[in-house]
């Protein structure tokens, strides 16, 4: 399954990519257009029924328990550094910003709450792969209080956000790799189909729905590729290069 998603080097050295494979496995979720609809489908469904759950309820979170998670940066910063005093100030300046802030009031609305994780959260989005930033890593502090005082407050949205930060992340891994081109030249792909060693050796190689299918049999103990599984990727070439030609 890594090898048809192929992720980027940030997702394998955060362990992004391995749990982004599990739920593709768990799932049966192809790294397809398809696949990849499925995923956002589900993910945003779930992510309107926590909107919903928190626009009705009138809970409110304190701004000092938020921002106090900035402290955990500090610790960070004061263990791996020995001189950390410009990175200190840095966070130090986020949260006197974030304390007087008069848009923020002391006790916000949770629904104010989500609105700025979810913000923070597109932000950091357009900065991906910026690991390592000192007020990247507050930002990420201040969404994670955001969210876990949400979760105090209205505990309904806990098992949903569980299970959509999942998806999303698959969704996130795997989007970049969706169903491919297989060939410029459809003569080869049909010489290969009287084949059926070369056109699995070449499917191995080229597809990535193929591998994607290939891993999910093999997650279930299965160790034989049925011909359904070729003709869904033969089929997916067709309607990609279909596709390609409508362009």
């Amino acid at each position: 399954m890594q090898s048809a998603v192929k992720p980027l080097t940030p997702d394998l050295m955060t362990g992004k990519a391995q749990r982004a494979i599990d739920t593709m496995l768990k799932e049966k979720i192809l790294p397809t257009e398809g696949g990849m609809g499925a995923l956002r489908g589900e993910a945003s469904q779930i992510n309107k029924d926590v909107s919903d759950l928190i626009n009705k309820s009138t809970a409110t979170i304190d701004k000092g328990s938020v921002a106090g998670r900035l402290q955990e940066v500090v610790s960070r910063i004061e263990k791996s550094s020995m001189n950390p005093q410009s990175q200190l100030k840095t966070v130090e300046n986020i949260y006197t910003e974030v304390m007087q802030n008069g848009l923020i009031p002391q006790n916000m609305p949770v629904s104010q709450a989500q609105q700025l994780k979810q913000g923070i959260y597109q932000m950091l989005k357009k900065k991906y792969g910026e690991l390592g930033s000192d007020s990247i890593e507050a930002q990420k502090a201040l969404a994670r209080g955001l969210k876990e005082e949400i979760e105090k407050v209205v505990p309904e949205v806990v098992s949903k956000n569980a299970r959509a930060s999942e998806l999303w992340n698959a969704l996130n891994v795997a989007e970049r790799r969706q169903l491919l081109d297989l060939n410029r030249n459809p003569l080869n792909m049909a010489l290969l189909a009287h084949n059926p060693g070369s056109f699995a050796v070449y499917m191995a190689d080229k597809s990535a729905p193929f591998k994607g299918i290939a891993a999910i049999l093999l997650n279930e103990g299965k160790e034989q590729i049925p011909a359904t599984a070729v003709r869904f990727v033969t089929g997916g070439y067709e309607a990609a290069k279909q596709k390609q030609a409508q362009q």
